[in-house]
């Protein structure tokens, strides 16, 4: 018997600080889902009903049932190695936004060695304010039109973890997590 395969998808966790609407939730599941992405934390959203997910994102059940909920955005990233903060906006910071292709390499690199990576999106109105990004260890932006660089929610967490995804090397099993079943005469 084999243990289920690894992959770098299982060391991913898209957080939505202080998301404002329940049909964005409901769509970045949506989204996570077609990415191969299970693992969703809210921090301290506007409007969250879980039962209301399925009309949106359907057979979502097993992805619902693993959300967790925080009260503050250090709590949420409480065991995350690596945070990546989501930003529109170009900001005086030590560490400049990335463009998102270009780091998406290294990124899923460290989800492969074990490393717990987390996606942190901003709310709708206003994306992630400094004092968010400031318990990231990296930004990124996502190449847009710069007249609207604004992107709905979904449709943001949709194109990272679709980065994320087209710059995976080959799916790798890890050995240490077989289980052989042992040898039978017969």
């Amino acid at each position: 018997m084999r243990a289920p395969v690894t992959t770098f998808r299982d060391h991913i966790t898209v957080v939505l600080h202080n998301p404002q609407r329940q049909i964005n939730i409901a769509a970045t599941v949506r989204a996570m889902m077609n990415m191969g992405i299970s693992h969703l934390r809210l921090v301290t959203p506007r409007e969250y009903e879980p039962e209301l997910i399925e009309h949106v994102a359907h057979r979502s059940a097993d992805v619902v049932e693993r959300i967790e909920v925080f009260a503050s955005l250090p709590a949420a990233l409480h065991d995350i190695t690596w945070a990546i903060g989501t930003t529109a906006r170009h900001r005086d910071t030590p560490l400049p936004p990335q463009e998102l292709r270009s780091v998406a390499p290294s990124v899923v690199a460290k989800a492969f060695e074990g490393q717990r990576i987390a996606l942190v999106f901003g709310p709708e109105d206003n994306g992630l304010q400094q004092a968010e990004l400031d318990h990231c260890q990296q930004f990124v932006t996502i190449a847009t039109n710069p007249d609207y660089a604004s992107l709905n929610l979904a449709q943001a967490v949709l194109l990272v973890c679709y980065e994320l995804n087209m710059t995976q090397p080959p799916e790798r099993v890890d050995q240490r997590r077989i289980v052989y079943p042992p040898a039978t005469v017969g």
